[in-house]
Formats: structure tokens, sequence, C-alpha cells
């Protein structure tokens, strides 16, 4: 007797629970739970990730203020990649800005998260677009380093490595 758990579906992989298949069906839906709940985390960084992090530095944070930036960019390598959202190790949550001018005075406003194009870099950079960290778990210092885990369409998370450098560096922001 073949029975089919319907509505649940493992990947590409259809479970099928019958007499014999039981102990199979069991730790396939175990691995497939426990790969869930990892988060399937890619690091953008390795040869065949679709998603390329480039100079991503984040500033170290002034006295008595609990968020930073990060600028740097990102870009696709060979696909269109919807960002769904962002966070990191250290903060409580992580927004993509962009910094205008509006009656001569500069105003950062939250924006919607982009596709990535493949070859067209997202630049992040001061006085312009770039990400802001909320609710920081402690003050950042030049050599710190964060996790910025980036989620997209496609269920995958992208986890990049972001250094901290002094606020007083314009190093990055000489090079854009």
């Amino acid at each position: 007797m073949v029975l089919e758990k319907s509505g649940q579906v493992f990947g590409t992989v259809k479970v099928l629970i019958g007499r014999g298949l039981l102990v199979f069906a069991a730790a396939l839906c175990t691995s497939s739970a426990m790969a869930a709940a990892s988060g399937e985390s890619k690091a953008a960084s390795s040869e065949s990730a679709r998603l390329i992090a480039d100079s991503l530095w984040a500033r170290a944070t002034l006295p008595g203020r609990q968020m930073t930036a990060i600028y740097g960019q990102l870009v696709s390598r060979s696909l269109s990649i919807r960002v769904t959202g962002m966070r990191s190790n250290l903060s409580k949550a992580i927004e993509l800005h962009e910094t205008t001018m509006i009656d001569g005075k500069m105003r950062m406003s939250q924006i919607d998260w982009p596709s990535l194009e493949p070859g067209k870099p997202l630049l992040l950079k001061p006085g312009g677009t770039h990400l802001m960290v909320f609710g920081l778990e402690h003050p950042l210092t030049e050599g710190d380093e964060l996790l910025l885990d980036i989620e997209v369409e496609s269920g995958e998370i992208y986890s990049i490595p972001v250094q901290v450098q002094s606020p007083q560096s314009l190093e990055f922001e000489s090079k854009q």
C-alpha cells in the first residue's frame, strides 16, 4: 500500500510514504527540515555564488550611537537577483536608504530593496545609496567585523563579512 502525503514537497522530491519507504521518507524530511532551518547560507565570495560583494565596509559607531552605515557595492554575476531583505548578527534591523538634496538640505529616506541586474552594480556610498544598520548590540570599533546576510527571492541567503573602519576613513569614498 502506498500513500501520498499530499501538499508536501521537499525540494523537487515528492515524499511517498508506504511500507519500506517510511524510513527513507523520515530521513528525507529530517534532512530537508535541517537544511531549511539552517537557511542554506551561501558565501558571496565563493566561486559559484551569483551575488558578488565588493569592498563592503561599515563605519565604526560614534559615541552614544546604536547605528551605522555600510558602503561598497553588490552585483549579480549572471542572473537578475531580487533582494528581499538583509540582517546582521549584531543588529536589530537593516534598511536601504538614499540621500537626496531637498531645499538645500541633505535628507535620508528608506527605499525598496532592489533587483540586481547582471553586471549593473548597486553602489553603496556616503552621500548616496547605502545600508543603514539599526539597533546595534554594542559599539563597533575599527577592526571589528559584522556578518551581513542578504536574503533573495529564491530563498537563498548570502552571508558576507563586513569590516568596520573608523568614521574618519574616507579611503573608499575617494574611489567612487
